[in-house]
């Protein structure tokens, strides 16, 4: 999507590219975000359909986070305040039926999260907010579907911003740290001493070596293995004369120099060096 794209009716990004340009996340996903439009041009302004879907990449979770923190940042407004349209909404997004969702339910919702200190007198998130999953309702129709909805409530929540009510990844939950007895105290002295007795133990190997026989078997199992493979040895014989000048000045003369290649087999060039 670079220039001259004009499409509003955008409702799924996938990310191919794995982009690590924050302002590109950003043209990207801000052209997913303008309101689509009908038939006839008029922009639709239905939460149902105005649903932006991204298939990210693992480059988009931090620029995600970011983005939301940015943007929770720049607003005026709590992030903890707890509003009846939240509150609405939670109720919706747990599955309850329209017609129980009435003024009257809205408000025994937040009158109970009221008297579980989930939220103050002012509506608005308190410390004890984390111990929500805990709570129980009295009202029939909040406990009917109160896991759903203590579990939309969170979301939303944390949706607006809000770090009072953290979300645990039950696929990384954390190791309790404290004692664990996995053998009695007993069994692990038998383990420990067992283990020491081990460690103070010291082994001693002794053998009988023929050197002359081992020494002919070493050299017969190299000769094979050098059986069939061969080097070519260069030298160069070089002939001259001297002599002495009047002024008994040394004086030498290369006459000629022969330049040979042998073709050895490094069988027999091993033979010939054991015998020198």
């Amino acid at each position: 999507m670079r220039e001259g794209w004009d499409n509003p009716n955008i409702f799924t990004l996938c990310t191919l590219k794995s982009s690590i340009s924050d302002i590109a996340k950003k043209q990207e996903s801000g052209r997913g975000l303008r309101l689509p439009v009908d038939v006839t041009g008029k922009r639709i302004r239905d939460n149902k359909i105005n649903e932006l879907t991204v298939i990210a990449n693992e480059h988009y979770d931090v620029f995600a986070e970011t983005l939301q923190k940015d943007f929770n940042d720049s607003m005026a407004f709590n992030r903890d305040e707890v509003t009846a349209e939240i509150l609405t909404e939670s109720l919706k997004k747990a599955g309850l039926p329209e017609e129980k969702i009435t003024p009257e339910l809205v408000d025994s919702f937040k009158r109970e999260l009221q008297a579980n200190n989930i939220i103050n007198n002012k509506n608005v998130l308190s410390k004890d907010a984390v111990k929500i999953g805990a709570i129980e309702f009295k009202d029939e129709t909040l406990k009917e579907h109160a896991a759903k909805i203590k579990e939309s409530f969170t979301n939303f929540m944390h949706q607006k911003g809000s770090h009072k009510i953290p979300i645990i990844n039950k696929d990384e939950q954390a190791v309790e740290n404290r004692e664990w007895n996995y053998v009695s105290e007993e069994s692990f002295k038998k383990i420990l001493d067992n283990l020491r007795n081990k460690l103070m133990k010291r082994s001693i190997y002794r053998f009988n070596l023929e050197q002359g026989k081992f020494i002919d078997e070493c050299v017969a199992e190299i000769n094979e293995d050098l059986k069939y493979k061969s080097d070519t040895l260069t030298y160069e014989i070089a002939q001259g004369s001297q002599s002495v000048d009047e002024t008994r000045k040394f004086d030498f003369k290369m006459s000629s120099v022969i330049q040979r290649d042998e073709k050895k087999s490094l069988a027999s060039q091993a033979v010939e060096r054991s015998y020198r």
